[in-house]
């Protein structure tokens, strides 16, 4: 028997990465295996939350912190806050299932994907 499997628009990666310390001066980036259809409709299903003071693993409250998103070659989106992020803070990157790929043969993407980190002192 002959298998196809299907090609579908999915988050590569999130920087930082789950479980980080960084600077309060980091840039989220997801990277994405396809270009989307639109930044714009992208942007809407990408959010960046703070969690409040660590541990991340036991937050139990999300304020959205509010962000532009960038995106570059399509593919990349970046995730640029007014100011520096809060020290000694977790926050919470997440991506939302339903982005379309601007390839026809490129299925949206299907999974909620999310990413702690924390800021150091």
């Amino acid at each position: 028997p002959e298998f196809i499997v299907p090609d579908v628009l999915h988050v590569l990666t999130i920087l930082p990465p789950h479980g980080s310390v960084v600077g309060s001066g980091v840039e989220p980036v997801v990277y994405f295996s396809h270009a989307v259809a639109s930044a714009g409709d992208a942007a809407s299903h990408i959010s960046l939350g703070d969690l409040g003071a660590p541990p991340c693993s036991l937050a139990a409250i999300r304020t959205p912190v509010s962000v532009t998103v960038a995106f570059e070659a399509g593919q990349v989106a970046h995730l640029v806050t007014a100011a520096p992020l809060a020290v000694d803070t977790c926050f919470s990157i997440d991506v939302g299932s339903g982005i379309l790929a601007e390839a026809d043969d490129v299925s949206p993407h299907p999974v909620d994907v999310k990413s702690l980190f924390q800021t150091g002192p």
